[in-house]
């Protein structure tokens, strides 16, 4: 395959460049302003120095509910130091095997240098869940690399006259899998009594539920969940607390703007139907024994 001429469905906003400072109201013109479109490594570099923000592809407005698919996975690379130059980037054996393009990213300095790598794939990947893992393994291969930046919804910012590296590769879907499984393989196993002694969370019916909760929260990981499961949490609080709980969940569950107050809205008063998430639920997947269904 010609890395080079290969196509891949990205969405491009080609009505804003720079960044966005936080709370601006700006924001919501801007998650309005990405269109999927179809472009190839050279037409990427390009919008890409023209400081073009880019993402996967959305049903309208950008937020995890509207996300289609990706079929791209990017490494931010924040360390300001060595390991994010271009020059030991493109040393990297991911990126020499399968990398697609390096690009300075708008703080880059040449005294603290940070980039972005870009893998482009073969084909798109169409479940957020399954992006979100894909993307978090691919960060986790890289000393330093910002694991944060790793969700479907996400999207990364261009940056004006950037330094450029075109690898020119294109990552096959078939080998990220078998990539994924040999590194899941080797990561350290859990035991039971780990999960329910000293790694569980442990409550006592005369603390407040707030309390409980919080305690509960602080031993989930929202970036290593589903996106179900994620829901569930947010479901459960709201049904232990309702609108009250909204506090809580914003500080837990890091989604992207706007997204957990949207959630909380949709969901409707407990009806106290069988099998409703409840504070049971945290409780349970909190202590290692899974969902409660």
């Amino acid at each position: 395959m010609d890395g080079m001429q290969h196509k891949i469905k990205i969405a491009i906003n080609k009505n804003s460049t720079g960044k966005i400072p936080p709370g601006d109201p700006a924001w919501g013109t801007f998650n309005d302003e990405f269109v999927n479109q179809e472009c190839d490594m050279m037409e990427l570099a390009n919008w890409i120095y023209l400081g073009h923000a880019y993402a996967g592809w959305h049903e309208g407005r950008r937020c995890i509910d509207n996300f289609i698919l990706a079929q791209h996975l990017a490494v931010d690379m924040d360390t300001g130091d060595d390991r994010s130059s271009i020059d030991v980037l493109k040393d990297h054996e991911l990126v020499r095997l399968w990398g697609s393009m390096i690009h300075t990213t708008p703080s880059h300095t040449k005294e603290a240098p940070r980039a972005r790598v870009i893998f482009m794939l073969d084909q798109p990947i169409f479940e957020a869940k399954r992006y979100s893992a894909a993307a978090k393994f691919v960060a986790a291969q890289f000393d330093g690399a910002d694991v944060q930046t790793t969700d479907a919804s996400r999207f990364f910012y261009g940056s004006k006259d950037a330094d450029i590296h075109l690898v020119g590769e294109v990552l096959p879907l078939l080998d990220l899998r078998l990539l994924y499984k040999q590194w899941q393989a080797r990561q350290p196993k859990s035991t039971g009594h780990q999960q329910r002694g000293h790694g569980g969370a442990q409550f006592r019916s005369d603390e407040p539920i707030a309390q409980q909760l919080e305690k509960a929260l602080s031993k989930l990981d929202p970036w290593q969940m589903e996106y179900t499961d994620w829901v569930r949490v947010l479901m459960a609080i709201h049904r232990e607390m309702g609108d009250a709980g909204l506090p809580l969940a914003l500080n837990w569950a890091q989604g992207s703007p706007g997204e957990v107050e949207r959630k909380f809205r949709s969901f409707k008063p407990s009806g106290n139907a069988s099998g409703e998430v409840t504070a049971a639920t945290i409780f349970k997947m909190a202590g290692g024994g899974g969902l409660v269904h």
